[in-house]
């Protein structure tokens, strides 16, 4: 990460670095300045299609702590629950601890795994690349790290939930996965928070994954925030020789959404499929970006979305796929469709090839359109009325992504989201008293 001189740092933020991270490691508190200054003199992101400037994030005060109580009778099957408070619970099955797997806190982690997290944390992420990064190297709390060691292959998911406690205006997370040669592991992230809560809150969460030779790493995340969420998602993965990462992700939450997902097929034989599903209702904008560089021979990536727009809720979606010269024998395909239920709904797709070799194969396409006319008479014509027919189509034309995403309890939550959306068309459902599904 390159840095300018941390002179021009604020002395009342970097009076509050010392303060809350005063344990950690020098070579870490150093960089966490140098992501301080980068926060301070970069603008807020100028994204065309989605006008963050218009948004106001900087009236929310998501620099304070305020982090209030989780439900006492929250019931939470995860290995780990992070909230702004910290790691809440972090439990790994008795297999899992006998295979040397590590799950822990990542400000832990600084110093007891201090090579195998320098060697990732930052490593992976351009934490430069926009303010909201930046802030979130300068100030992450709380932090997870995953190790699964040379050879593991874990039959479980490691299954982790952020839960937004209500009362804090900001929420910065970090995940560093590590995954070692020849090792498997599914990870299932869940973002939820109380949907009652309409409260302003700025999230911004930085996840990297070293997936090494010969690994296969699956990261589910299911992104339902609530309502008055603003949430900066940032998932990066560099990729070994031979080895794969799978990414499958549900949007379907928080007032504003802008994930980005970047994945580096840095060894030969790598390969990547990003499935994503997305749902907006109200006046929700999601915005996400997939891209991944193919950085060496005979690599393979595959882009698949699959979404649906209702109300005046707005979707921007990009793919970009690089393939560098040396690349040869590389494939890279991109498709997009989404489903616009409304005339006020808006959605656009920008598909990007950069091909700079030869002796390669790259395909790309997107589609946004009205429920066909044909269908519906077609199934009212069979006896269905005109909203039961509309719903037979839209589970009719997200069917065929839904059935490919993994681990299972993913796929299960996913569709039980996709009928949330549907039963009233507006967001969050309701949750059964205090109870927290992932």
């Amino acid at each position: 990460m390159e840095a300018p001189a941390v002179t021009g740092v604020s002395s009342e933020l970097r009076a509050r670095q010392a303060e809350w991270f005063a344990a950690e490691p020098a070579w870490h508190k150093a960089e966490r300045l140098q992501a301080l200054a980068l926060y301070e003199a970069l603008p807020v992101p100028d994204r065309a299609r989605t006008p963050l400037s218009s948004r106001r994030l900087e009236t929310i005060p998501y620099l304070e702590r305020r982090p209030g109580p989780i439900p006492p009778d929250a019931r939470v099957a995860a290995t780990v629950l992070l909230t702004a408070a910290g790691i809440k619970d972090a439990a790994l099955t008795p297999a899992q601890s006998a295979a040397g797997v590590v799950v822990m806190d990542l400000s832990v982690a600084l110093t007891r795994h201090e090579s195998l997290v320098r060697g990732s944390l930052g490593q992976i992420e351009n934490d430069g690349g926009d303010r909201y990064t930046a802030l979130n190297r300068a100030f992450w709390q709380p932090g997870l790290f995953c190790y699964v060691p040379r050879g593991v292959e874990l039959a479980d998911p490691i299954t982790v939930v952020h839960w937004l406690d209500g009362e804090s205006p900001g929420y910065l997370p970090r995940i560093v996965i590590v995954a070692d040669e020849a090792s498997r592991v599914t990870v299932v992230e869940t973002l939820l928070g109380d949907p009652a809560d309409g409260h302003r809150v700025l999230v911004s969460e930085v996840m990297e994954v070293d997936a090494r030779a010969g690994s296969h790493v699956t990261v589910a995340g299911i992104q339902q925030l609530p309502p008055g969420a603003e949430a900066f998602l940032r998932r990066r993965a560099r990729v070994g020789k031979d080895a794969r990462v799978d990414w499958n992700t549900g949007e379907f939450g928080a007032a504003l959404s802008v994930a980005g997902l970047g994945t580096h097929l840095q060894g030969s034989g790598s390969s990547m499929s990003s499935v994503t599903v997305f749902y907006g209702t109200g006046a929700q904008h999601q915005d996400y970006t997939a891209a991944v560089v193919h950085g060496a021979p005979h690599t393979r990536s595959d882009i698949l979305a699959r979404g649906v727009m209702a109300d005046r809720s707005r979707s921007v979606f990009t793919g970009q796929s690089v393939i560098e010269k040396g690349a040869v024998g590389s494939d890279a395909r991109q498709k997009e469709q989404t489903l616009m239920l409304s005339d006020q709904a808006r959605a656009d797709a920008i598909p990007s090839l950069q091909i700079d070799d030869n002796d390669v194969f790259a395909a790309h396409s997107a589609s946004a359109g009205p429920i066909d006319a044909t269908m519906l008479y077609y199934l009212e014509s069979r006896g269905l009325d005109p909203e039961q027919a509309r719903r037979v189509v839209i589970r009719g034309f997200l069917e065929p992504i839904l059935a490919g995403l993994a681990p299972p309890s993913v796929q299960e939550r996913v569709r039980e989201l996709v009928e949330a959306k549907l039963g009233g068309g507006s967001w969050p459902p309701r949750q059964s008293g205090n109870s927290i599904r992932c």
